[in-house]
């Protein structure tokens, strides 16, 4: 008996697929307007992250156009979802993950944190408050402030699977229309949240650290879902 590999298609792509079905069909053509974000989520019995996922994949392919505080509407029709890239996680996804590793790799870092890092994780906390940061700066400091916490493990393979998260999002032409969307609204790391963390971490506080990082990345979640789409 021959067996082959199982190829397991994403969820959000699975849903990207239906969306553009009625698209290729010529069902809806350019210039139609799509159910509402809740209306699909409903509709497919998905989440609404997942829903932003799929329209974002549809951006991408150049198939839809968001207009922000209108809604979603058919762009075009001609564009094959087979050239996308499968194997990426989508930005929720991504999100999920960290929400699901983070809090317990700032456990671990409030016992093995050096001064030294300390110190830096507050330098980074300033530098948030710098006048005229752009997007990207914010963005990179953001990175730089849970990278650290992951190093002050001293645990390679965390510190490896966070820094790998992070890259994920470079590397997936939907994560990043997804954030550029998110800077054009204005959407930011929460620096209250940053600084909630370093107390905990400063305290030496792994319930507390554990706690913050919890609360911080179900922010961002909840942040990144309530962006207008519609």
């Amino acid at each position: 008996m021959e067996l082959t590999t199982v190829n397991v298609k994403r969820l959000y792509l699975q849903v990207a697929e239906q969306l553009a079905a009625p698209i290729h069909s010529g069902e809806l053509v350019k210039g139609d307007k799509l159910p509402s974000e809740r209306e699909l989520a409903s509709q497919l019995s998905v989440s609404r992250p997942t829903i932003r996922e799929a329209i974002t994949t549809l951006e991408v392919m150049g198939m839809v156009e968001v207009r922000p505080g209108s809604g979603v509407y058919v762009k075009d029709s001609g564009t094959s979802l087979l050239k996308l890239p499968e194997n990426v996680p989508g930005p929720f996804e991504i999100l999920e993950a960290r929400k699901t590793l983070e809090p317990e790799v700032a456990a671990f870092a409030a016992n093995r944190i050096s001064d030294e890092q300390l110190e830096k994780l507050r330098q980074l906390l300033r530098d948030f408050g710098v006048p005229d940061l752009g997007p990207g700066e914010i963005e990179q400091i953001d990175k730089s402030f849970h990278k650290l916490i992951a190093e002050a493990t001293c645990n390679s393979a965390l510190s490896g699977l966070v820094k790998w998260l992070w890259e994920l999002r470079s590397k997936s032409k939907v994560s990043i229309k997804f954030y550029q969307r998110a800077r054009d609204q204005g959407v930011r790391p929460a620096v209250e949240d940053h600084r909630a963390i370093i107390a905990a971490l400063m305290a030496r506080d792994e319930n507390a650290a554990r706690q913050a990082m919890r609360e911080h990345l179900q922010r961002a979640i909840e942040d990144l879902t309530e962006m207008s789409l519609d």
